[in-house]
């Protein structure tokens, strides 16, 4: 009997003690205590905002074979981007090749308009901070422009890649 009563006031010392030992783990929410002679404390408020855009280029491109240009219909709204970043709209190839449906060895050839820079070319540029919240956007005027006279009828087409990119602005 003495035997049990000895562990049990073993074990109860322990827990007692065990209450005593400060936890080391780590704390969640990081606080200043106020003291009296400190009565103003400060607070960080931090948000992050990741940037988007919303880029409309039509699905199809319809090229009257009469039009010597074709202006593309470009539009950008909502774009919310790092601090002196913009949107550029470019494709890696000036010239492209619409081929006959049923003859891939005839081609009509058309260039694209724009700025030649670092193997793309750029065919616009769009800002920080374009909002509007009636669905109008803003267009870039990049155009296509016929380079030679087909010299077969029938439906031509290709595939164009366009590329859309969030780059730092040049500084003036």
């Amino acid at each position: 009997m003495k035997k049990k009563s000895l562990v049990a006031m073993g074990l109860a010392g322990v827990m007692t003690i065990g209450m005593c030992v400060p936890v080391l783990a780590a704390s969640v929410n990081e606080s200043q205590d106020a003291t009296e002679a400190n009565t103003q404390q400060a607070a960080t408020v931090k948000m992050t905002v990741a940037p988007s855009y919303t880029i409309s280029i039509p699905k199809t491109i319809v090229v009257n074979s009469t039009d010597e240009e074709v202006t593309l219909d470009i539009k950008a709204k909502k774009t919310i981007l790092e601090n002196n970043h913009q949107l550029e709209i470019s494709v890696q190839e000036k010239e492209i090749g619409l081929i006959l449906n049923d003859d891939s060895s005839v081609s009509y050839k058309m260039n694209f308009s724009g700025t030649a820079e670092g193997g793309k070319v750029i065919l616009g540029v769009f800002a920080n901070s374009i909002v509007n919240e009636q669905g109008e956007a803003f267009s870039v005027p990049a155009t296509l422009t016929r380079t030679a006279q087909a010299t077969v009828a029938g439906e031509y087409s290709t595939t164009v890649t366009f590329d859309v990119t969030n780059t730092a602005a040049p500084t003036a």
